[in-house]
């Protein structure tokens, strides 16, 4: 597949969301100091999905982007190009690994804190 090549037929648009995340792939992994090979492994992927998905020789779905989100501790939103400065990335990771009974508490006690009805 060429770079231009679109999977599934996306439209532009969809096509530049993908492109996206692709490239934010690699920015995230480097930044993190992970290599292509632990994030496949991590991920459960072959030793060389990464390195194809990076190079865009291989399509990813969206279960993969999700994986791969998981695996590098970012929401989904964040592959796709949304900016989170701060601890922010952080603290959305730690939230979204909770389950809605810790997520309710935590929002409480927030509320609390914060003084907020």
């Amino acid at each position: 597949m060429k770079k231009t090549d679109m999977p599934c037929s996306l439209t532009a648009e969809a096509h530049d969301t993908y492109m996206i995340c692709i490239s934010n792939i690699r920015k995230i992994r480097e930044e993190k100091k992970i290599t292509q090979g632990d994030l496949a492994h991590i991920c459960g992927f072959s030793d060389n999905y990464i390195s194809a998905l990076e190079r865009n020789a291989k399509n990813a779905s969206c279960e993969s982007f999700i994986s791969i989100a998981h695996a590098l501790q970012v929401p989904l939103s964040v592959l796709a190009g949304e900016k989170l400065d701060g601890i922010l990335p952080e603290l959305l990771w730690e939230v979204t690994s909770l389950d809605s009974e810790e997520q309710e508490k935590l929002l409480r006690i927030m509320r609390v804190i914060f003084d907020k009805k």
